[in-house]
């Protein structure tokens, strides 16, 4: 069975270096523009994605009746995983408009509840981050060039397909 699911609107919100805006208003904000340039009803959005704050609690703020939700945080890429798992959803019948919402005010950290100081030996980047100096990007950027530096692979052979052939011929040899 073919389910055919589009992104119909993407928004980014001018608010996000401000010092004083919360994390929750951020991800408010770009939802409600979002829906709004969608040309969508806010009452067909039954699903809600979000990384850095509980998407139950954006759902509810926005008056949405949401019955599917995904909050997976895996740094930058927690979109593509969303995109995934939402167009999943869509095809299971488990929702049928998904937003996906991604807000990060890091200059000022305002509203990352979540978010533990790296002082604190307790919390993931205190544990894992702060000891050893680059976060896991930094390290993987610094594994990625050098692999590409040694194999001499470029960033446009890193964008195509045979780039994974060669990778598992390589594993063979």
């Amino acid at each position: 069975m073919t389910v055919d699911v589009a992104i119909v609107a993407a928004w980014e919100t001018d608010h996000s270096a401000e010092l004083s805006e919360p994390l929750a208003d951020l991800h408010e904000m770009a939802v409600v523009e979002a829906v709004r340039r969608a040309g969508i009803e806010p009452a067909a959005v039954d699903g809600v994605a979000c990384p850095t704050h509980s998407p139950v609690e954006l759902g509810a703020a926005l008056g949405l009746d949401v019955r599917w939700i995904d909050s997976t945080y895996i740094g930058n890429c927690s979109a593509l995983i969303h995109l995934r798992r939402a167009a999943a959803a869509i095809a299971d019948k488990m929702a049928s408009t998904v937003v996906i919402s991604g807000a990060e005010s890091l200059r000022s950290r305002s509203g990352l509840l979540w978010f533990e100081a790296p002082t604190n030996a307790a919390s993931m980047i205190g544990q894992f981050e702060a000891p050893y100096a680059p976060g896991p990007q930094g390290r993987f950027a610094l594994h990625l060039h050098r692999y590409m530096t040694e194999w001499h692979v470029t960033e446009h052979d890193l964008a195509s397909e045979s780039i994974i052939r060669w990778l598992f011929e390589q594993r063979r040899k």
